[in-house]
């Protein structure tokens, strides 16, 4: 099955790859070009995203919510019992900076996701049951764990016919 795609698709090389094209995944991308690749494609979910891609995102906003978390341990550290005046002002900092994070992360990396299991020549409708199964308690671990395996799993030379055609 493998060598019909391959024969279909013409597989390109890995060094003629182009950061500025959004049409294929650029594997061994920067943190700069992998966050830039995904605000450009923020709402897409046609094509496919390389593990350089998807791991450099995933620092991005664990980076951005520990730095939201550590505001609001700072604000909860200095306001004490009172929880009055000025004090409070690193949690509600620490709270917006997860919140707006949150929203702004958690879209894209839907559609981050789903470029990624198109990398592992996998359907994106894999992401649903992750969606609808995530919030349950116990069985959401195990959709992390099964995210973790969609962000380490190798390209699969398949998945080119999830990329977008002239």
């Amino acid at each position: 099955m493998t060598d019909y795609y391959q024969q279909q698709y013409e597989v390109p090389t890995a060094g003629t790859r182009n950061p500025d094209d959004l049409t294929s995944p650029l594997y061994g991308a920067t943190f700069g070009q992998a966050l830039r690749r995904f605000f450009a494609s923020y709402l897409t979910s046609a094509g496919r995203a390389s593990r350089s891609e998807f791991w450099w995102v995933a620092l991005a906003a664990a980076g951005v919510s520990a730095v939201g978390i550590v505001l609001i341990a700072i604000g909860n550290a200095i306001t004490g019992d009172d929880g009055s005046g000025a004090a409070m002002f690193p949690t509600i900092i620490g709270v917006v900076v997860l919140l707006v994070s949150g929203f702004v992360f958690g879209l894209g990396s839907i559609c981050l996701t789903i470029r990624r299991l198109h990398d592992i020549n996998a359907s994106g409708w894999w992401y649903l049951p992750i969606f609808l199964l995530g919030p349950i308690p116990l069985v959401g671990f195990l959709v992390y764990i099964a995210i973790i395996v969609i962000g380490v799993l190798p390209s699969n030379p398949s998945g080119i016919r999830f990329d977008a055609r002239s």
